[in-house]
């Protein structure tokens, strides 16, 4: 028998699955650009995370889609440091699109932040409750 997905494990499912262009779009222009200055250390170490996080995302899409519960766990598990990465790279798209104006910089911020948090916030309530964790038993 075939497990039912509610309209909100799709929707969710969907957008990791959206997230992987834009990591892809970054592993790609980091692969053509010049190494960073410094150590091949340093190099290396700032590749691996883009390179893995369109990886991550792939995979953490299908499994929520297929409704494995070790992709809810990785959703889970994960919500906080995406929520931080998703602040950081909002502040700076506001700073490179909106160069002159501060205060518009700014007010855009105080959207942009209390905006991802509240995001990631009901995804973490919305995997947690019980009608849709007995979806990925």
């Amino acid at each position: 028998m075939e497990k039912k997905r509610s309209r909100g494990v799709i929707i969710l499912g969907v957008c990791l699955l959206i997230c992987v262009i834009p990591g892809l779009a970054a592993a790609f222009i980091g692969a053509i650009s010049g190494s960073v200055p410094g150590s091949i250390l340093l190099d290396i170490a700032m590749r691996i995370p883009v390179i893995l996080s369109p990886i991550i995302f792939l995979l953490t899409g299908i499994g929520v889609l297929m409704l494995k519960n070790w992709a809810r766990l990785l959703v889970l598990f994960l919500s906080p440091i995406l929520s931080y990465v998703a602040i950081g790279f909002g502040s700076i798209l506001v700073e490179v699109f909106l160069p002159t104006s501060k205060l518009s910089a700014k007010v855009i911020s105080a959207i942009i932040i209390p905006g991802m948090i509240i995001m990631f916030l009901c995804i973490l309530y919305y995997l947690t409750r019980p009608k849709v964790k007995e979806q990925f038993k």
